[in-house]
């Protein structure tokens, strides 16, 4: 919104509640190549999430020369604030959103890869981006002071805590031009506010960014994990992007720091406590996982040792869901077992400590297919799981 006059006098802080903003690099995962007036474009989604104390509440004030000034709001917690000048808004070139955008939000950047898989120079970049701030979708509606419901839209900007901003891939902007550069595997990077123009809890997380590989004669990206390798991770601290979370039968999706800590990363979803059977999945991912023929299928689990469950269940939804895999006993009657559908696996794995379930692909009947979707199933008890995916040859 773009308010005439001049910004408020800054107030004095009584303990300031920072917006921190990182970058929700699952979303980085919906990525293809496009031909576009004889160049080769690699276009990709991107989100940012709030992860701080306090909203990421910006505003425009327009001045004489017709300037709009860019203000960020940083609230206290005795319901006081403080504004800070951020930059600026734009309006030209945007007339057919009718909303402001606020200027250099982001950037996007191709780099190499060292020869110890490090971080290397850029290879090709796109311009800093003007984005509108809204709250797009939760990112983890359970941190301190996350509303439930969206707060923010293009007429109020801002991205509230635990909700996210998205950028999808077929926007203007989304996308680096990669028409000289050479095939390989790069590091695809987005940066939130490269100018440092924004107060936030902390500026050490603003990157983000995950493994490519493309090849321009047939148009392909793929990406793989960081430790390099045929890994990729699928689930990884947040659900793939676009991916819609459900659960049932008394479950839901719960992601925690410690109790256990996280096999990887920071996060890990951890089962509620059930008789019978319960679970909690995911459907309808951009994010898709192409598997290959001779793919190992995998996630971490962790058994509660207070309440260890009969069985154990994976099932991989690639348009149905008649791809499973259970250790343990026999309790769960999806499927037919012996079949790809009903895969028996082993014993159940011993609890408290972390175990890697892996299933060859083959065995669920899933080579050459794409998932879109993952449940995590169990016959009582609880368990926790993390870092889920797909190992090639």
């Amino acid at each position: 919104r773009a308010l005439a006059g001049t910004a408020p006098p800054p107030a004095p802080s009584a303990n300031p509640m920072y917006p921190d903003l990182i970058t929700w690099t699952d979303w980085l995962r919906d990525i293809d190549m496009v031909d576009s007036n004889g160049r080769k474009l690699l276009r990709f989604s991107a989100s940012y999430a709030n992860t701080g104390r306090g909203p990421m509440e910006v505003y425009g004030v327009v001045q004489g020369d017709g300037t709009t000034y860019a203000y960020q709001r940083v609230w206290n917690d005795d319901g006081t604030y403080t504004d800070y000048l951020a930059g600026t808004f734009s309006f030209a070139g945007h007339q057919d959103h009718n909303h402001w955008h606020f200027d250099d939000f982001a950037s996007y950047y191709l780099r190499r890869v060292t020869s110890s898989g490090g971080v290397g120079s850029i290879v090709a970049g796109s311009p800093k981006i003007t984005f509108c701030l809204l709250d797009w979708t939760p990112y983890d509606r359970s941190l301190p002071g996350a509303p439930q419901n969206a707060v923010y839209t293009c007429d109020n900007q801002g991205i509230s805590v635990g909700w996210a901003d998205v950028y999808v891939k077929e926007l203007e902007g989304q996308n680096i031009d990669i028409t000289s550069v050479p095939d390989g595997v790069y590091w695809l990077e987005s940066v939130t506010d490269p100018d440092n123009r924004l107060k936030e809890a902390s500026d050490s997380n603003n990157s983000g960014r995950i493994k490519i590989q493309f090849s321009k004669s047939n148009n392909t990206v793929t990406f793989v994990d960081d430790t390099g390798g045929g890994t990729v991770v699928w689930v990884e601290d947040a659900l793939p992007a676009g991916a819609v979370a459900y659960a049932d039968g008394g479950d839901s999706w719960n992601w925690v720091a410690s109790n256990p800590a996280p096999f990887s990363g920071s996060r890990a979803h951890q089962s509620n406590i059930g008789l019978g059977l319960h679970q909690h999945y995911f459907d309808w991912a951009n994010a898709t996982l192409n598997v290959a023929a001779g793919d190992k299928l995998f996630t971490y689990i962790f058994i509660d040792p207070l309440n260890v469950p009969e069985e154990v269940m994976l099932q991989w939804n690639d348009g149905s869901w008649e791809h499973r895999a259970y250790w343990g006993a026999n309790r769960i009657s999806y499927g037919t077992d012996g079949t790809a559908s009903r895969r028996h696996m082993g014993a159940l794995p011993p609890a408290g400590q972390w175990v890697r379930l892996e299933v060859p692909a083959v065995a669920v009947g899933l080579e050459g297919r794409t998932l879109k979707g993952m449940a995590f199933t169990l016959f009582g008890g609880r368990a926790t799981w993390d870092y889920s995916g797909k190992e090639g040859n």
